[in-house]
């Protein structure tokens, strides 16, 4: 996760963070939102865009059961999971936005 606040001034440039994580486990998005809630006092907005493309597995019929399953894990469940736990962090704060994209 990236998180960059705005800066003073056009000449300053913003602070920003970086947490490594795998977004197909809730731990680690959980531990995600919370670092950017401790960091800047709450999640204003987000931008879940992680995805690998099924295509690269080859012709449909040819894509290997174990690749298929990893394309769900990362380009659904991955990004369920960031909106699990942003949503539930936007609702305590009274608002946010959400932006997905895959």
């Amino acid at each position: 996760m990236h998180a960059r606040t705005p800066s003073p001034s056009p000449d300053e440039p913003g602070v920003g963070s970086l947490a490594p994580a795998t977004v197909t486990q809730c731990a680690d998005v959980a531990r995600l939102v919370a670092i950017t809630v401790d960091q800047y006092g709450r999640l204003a907005c987000a931008h879940n865009y992680a995805g690998i493309s099924g295509a690269r597995g080859g012709a449909t019929h040819e894509i290997a059961d174990e690749f298929w399953a990893r394309v769900l894990a990362l380009n659904l469940t991955g990004v369920w999971l960031c909106m699990k736990h942003e949503i539930a962090q936007m609702l305590v704060q009274g608002g946010g936005a959400i932006v997905n994209t895959a």
